[in-house]
């Protein structure tokens, strides 16, 4: 269902926040839209999604697929789906 696709995409990305953390050079002071401003650690948070593998969600695991785009979980696939269609309205590659 569309809630438990919700819950792991979130789940990646936590993950994925989660690790960044604990790498050196990460900066978490510019994530706030008040004003509107790239995030200058957005690529590292990119990278470790990107990087994701067997990552257990407690209803299966999620590996990003560097071939596809898309993560291997059916539950993620919907979210990256429109996150690409998204992108592509706002004029990114």
């Amino acid at each position: 269902t569309l809630d438990i696709r919700l819950v792991d995409a979130i789940e990646a990305l936590a993950k994925a926040l989660t690790d960044s953390l604990t790498q050196p050079g990460f900066r978490e002071s510019n994530a706030s839209c008040f004003p509107l401003q790239p995030w200058s650690s957005g690529a590292q948070v990119l990278s470790n999604v990107m990087s994701l593998s067997s990552f257990d969600s407690g209803r299966g695991e999620i590996s990003y697929n560097s071939t596809t785009g898309f993560f291997n979980a059916q539950g993620v696939e919907i979210v990256a789906s429109f996150t690409s269609r998204w992108e592509r309205q706002l004029g990114s590659s």
